[in-house]
Parts: C-alpha cells; structure tokens; sequence
C-alpha cells in the first residue's frame, strides 16, 4: 500500500505513578518526517478498567534512569 520505508524511534520520557508518555520520531533515510507521542495508563480490566501504580519492576525497565524520579 504504501513504498515509503520509515524507521521509528520510540521511547518513555516521562513517568508518573499510573500513567506514563512515550514519544516517537519517524525518520525517512536520515530525515525526521514526523514525531508525535501518546499518553498510556497502567490499567487493570478485571471489573472496571481502572488505572494502577505502575509496578517498580516494570518502572525500571520503561526508564532506568528516572526510576528514583517518580512524577506524581
């Protein structure tokens, strides 16, 4: 459908206790086309889909670096 080839980079720059944003850039070659991000939130559909703490072990694999850094 489509011949253009993109590869994307996405990646976690912030994160809060139940949600978290990550960001992605599009590039065509070497040239960034688009960049955009979406905002995500840590849920559980066991009743009502509701929003949780995102669990620490997961926490440090979205953003190593920031872990400590929790936005509330």
């Amino acid at each position: 459908m489509f011949e253009d080839n993109v590869t994307v980079h996405s990646k976690v720059v912030e994160l809060y206790q139940k949600v978290f944003k990550i960001s992605h850039t599009f590039f065509k070659e070497e040239k960034i086309v688009v960049e955009g991000y979406e905002v995500r939130a840590w849920t559980s559909f066991k009743e009502k889909p509701k929003a949780y703490p995102i669990p620490n072990e997961v926490r440090e694999k979205m953003m190593p670096e920031n872990v400590e850094r929790v936005k509330s």
